[in-house]
């Protein structure tokens, strides 16, 4: 690190390697400003780190800070301003809603808002064949507080075309999912073809309901007809040279000094995942396909958006007496998190 006064460099220090993640704690520069004549007025102390770019880093654009103090006539120093200051706000919760949000509806262990199997009764996705009978689920939750009291309805689509309304009636309270569950009729005078197939459900197509959201009311789903799927209660496996060959990968991730995310590398998120997979499996005997689990890797920005996106669910569900505790936890996670794990989505 090497520091600077009025441009003019005073001097530099080492620091010994630093682990990821970590602070590098403080230095002591007094000794750099001994017996200098640093006369009333106004100064900057500049700071560099790694100013002759030793190690290679994924961002060369912020190892700079810059502080403006004034010395007064007493000889006293205060700082007055900085280059490299962010504006720092207190954290905010959102409002709380004020009316029901209708949103497809998420089950912990259940295969989410839209299912397709050859059973009934499973809450599961299976193998689809031409000719053979199939079980639609549908879910729908309400993400507030505020009860939805007269009832709704789900359209549900077969690549564009409308195959069925669903109504649900009666109250929907806050916080609650409902579900139509086996519904036997879409190859009823119908037979869907080998290949891939979307199903996508809208909920409260009329807009019969005024909700604090009128964005999330729709939900999309592909299906492959014509392909065997193992059962659900069969494991995934990988071979001894299956998890060798995904576990050297992790040297050379290693070495990488561009960010692995947001385009920094082409397949290097995938090569991530299935080094993770073939780790997990290695350890448990199962895959995270087994436990139903989704990685998501996200570059730090994005993962703080991720997380105020994920509680902006759980505040809408959560009494305002609550919402201290819950912004604490989100920012919590925000600052000191290296991942967060939620039912919600199929994702961790």
């Amino acid at each position: 690190m090497r520091l600077l006064l009025n441009g003019e460099d005073l001097g530099t220090q080492w620091l010994p390697g630093l682990p990821s993640i970590s602070p590098a704690g403080s230095l002591d520069w007094s000794a750099f400003l001994e017996g200098r004549d640093i006369p009333a007025g106004e100064h900057t102390l500049t700071v560099i780190i790694d100013p002759d770019n030793t190690i290679e880093e994924s961002d060369e654009e912020n190892n700079s800070y810059t502080a403006t103090f004034l010395r007064r006539e007493d000889g006293r120093a205060v700082a007055t301003a900085s280059t490299a200051q962010v504006e720092v706000r207190a954290p905010v919760a959102p409002a709380p809603l004020t009316m029901p949000n209708l949103a497809p509806g998420w089950v912990h262990g259940w295969d989410g808002p839209i299912i397709a199997s050859a059973e009934r009764g499973t809450f599961l996705d299976s193998a689809l064949f031409p000719g053979n009978k199939v079980f639609v689920d549908v879910l729908a939750s309400n993400l507030s507080t505020v009860d939805v009291p007269g009832g709704f309805a789900v359209d549900l689509y077969l690549d564009g075309a409308l195959v069925k309304t669903f109504k649900f009636t009666g109250t929907t309270d806050g916080w609650s999912v409902v579900w139509q569950e086996d519904w036997p009729g879409l190859t009823t005078g119908r037979t869907i073809p080998n290949g891939l197939h979307t199903l996508t459900m809208v909920i409260d197509p009329g807009n019969a309901v005024r909700e604090a959201d009128e964005t999330d009311n729709s939900y999309s789903k592909v299906f492959l007809w014509g392909a065997s799927a193992r059962p659900n209660s069969t494991p995934s496996s990988y071979d001894d040279e299956s998890i060798r060959v995904r576990l050297e990968a992790i040297a050379g991730l290693m070495e990488m000094r561009v960010k692995a995310v947001d385009g920094g590398r082409d397949n290097a998120v995938s090569e991530i995942v299935d080094a993770a997979d073939a780790g997990y499996y290695a350890l448990t005997g199962r895959t995270m396909e087994d436990e139903r689990a989704v990685p998501l890797l996200l570059s730090h920005e994005a993962f703080r958006a991720w997380v105020d996106a994920e509680f902006n669910d759980v505040f809408a569900i959560s009494d305002t007496l609550d919402y201290p505790g819950v912004l604490a936890a989100r920012e919590k996670i925000k600052q000191s998190a290296l991942g967060y794990k939620t039912r919600g989505f199929e994702k961790v």
